[in-house]
Parts: structure tokens; C-alpha cells; sequence
């Protein structure tokens, strides 16, 4: 943990290609998974596979976004794809736990993929990058997130909001539209799968 003007921050550095791990528990801001915890889901995910598609064949990591996915359930949250034909400031921000970010970066040989959290702690919202040795609070808080997340967008970077189970007011013109009695709680709410890729 971290103690900053903001309080206490949950923090976890990165190692080897654990940044799935690190970015799950840095968004609930506990150790709550381990890498056995994160091989353990994804055995369950391909059961009968000689080579697990949803991690490194080297035991190193690199976890997709199903096994994340997966332990995010375990917590009861879900995940939910940013629609690229919106503007991030179109996001009802007050409906949404976190963000996972899957950023690229061009090599010579291979594109490497990162998994990066973002949450609001106290009120403000941070940048939970493992590779940074600290988190980075946004300026103008809501405003410096959006235009983070516009810059993401626009470096090819995949966005995926994290909310409660149930949760289905992700976007303001929803929240428009959804009945009063929907605003309210989302308990009740039939639960919408949406497919989820491999990265």
C-alpha cells in the first residue's frame, strides 16, 4: 500500500507478464488473485487443451481477457466492450466501477499487449499502470480521464468498463432512456452476455 494526500492506494509493481494479475487486483485495490489463482481459470476455460490458449505456454503469464473477465465475475462485476462509435465523455461515469486498458506497443518483431487499471479512489480517479512505480492521479480529475482515454483510443488502445453485475446504464443517452424504476437499482435486471475476444 501506498499513502498519499488522497489516502491509502493499493499498488502492485509489475513482474514478469503477470499485468493481467496486477491490474485485476489493482482495480479492487487488494491481493485478491494469484498467478495460481489466474491459472486455475484458465485451465477451466480450455479444460481439454494440450496448449492453453489464454496464457503463456511458459507458465510467465499473458493472460486474456477471459481469465480476467472470469475473476472479475468471481468478485460479482462484469465487463463490458467501450463502443468505439461513442466519445468516452459519453460514459455515465457514476455507473462504472473501473476501467481495464489493453494498450499496444509496436515492436520490430511482435506487438506487445499491457493490461492497465483505472479506478477512482476518494473521489479521484487514478491511473494504475504496474509499470510505473506509483499511480498517477488525473488532472481536472473527469475531465483529464476522458482525454486520457480519447489519447488511448487513438494509440489503437482497447478500453473495457468494468461495472456491478446487472449494472446496464453505461452511457448517458441510457440513462435517458431507462425508466425511473431502472435508474434506481439495477437489481432485477436479466443479466445481457456479451462476447469477449481473445487480445
Amino acid at each position: 500500500f501506498l499513502y498519499t494526500m488522497e489516502g491509502k492506494l493499493y499498488h502492485e509493481r509489475q513482474r514478469w507478464q503477470y499485468c493481467g494479475i496486477h491490474a485485476v487486483n489493482n482495480l479492487l485495490q487488494n491481493k485478491e488473485f494469484e498467478k495460481k489463482d489466474f491459472d486455475r481459470i484458465a485451465d477451466a476455460l480450455a479444460p481439454d487443451s494440450f496448449i492453453n490458449p489464454h496464457r503463456s505456454i511458459f507458465g510467465t503469464g499473458n493472460y486474456d481477457i477471459n481469465v480476467l473477465m472470469m475473476a472479475l465475475q468471481e468478485k460479482g462485476y462484469e465487463v463490458r466492450w467501450f463502443d468505439q462509435r461513442k466519445n468516452p465523455s459519453e460514459i455515465n461515469l457514476d455507473n462504472v466501477f473501473g476501467f481495464i486498458l489493453n494498450t499496444k506497443t509496436n515492436r520490430i518483431i511482435y506487438n506487445s499487449h499491457h493490461w492497465i487499471a483505472i479506478r477512482k479512489v476518494n473521489g479521484k480517479w487514478f491511473d494504475f499502470n504496474s509499470k510505473h512505480k506509483e499511480p498517477k492521479g488525473f488532472e481536472k480529475h473527469e475531465v483529464g480521464l476522458i482525454s486520457h482515454l480519447e489519447e488511448c483510443l487513438e494509440n489503437d488502445a482497447q478500453i473495457i468498463l468494468v461495472v456491478q453485475k446487472g449494472e446496464k446504464v453505461i452511457y448517458k443517452k441510457d440513462d435517458e432512456k431507462a425508466p425511473a424504476e431502472a435508474r434506481l437499482s439495477s437489481k432485477g435486471v436479466k443479466e445481457i452476455t456479451q462476447g469477449v475476444e481473445n487480445v
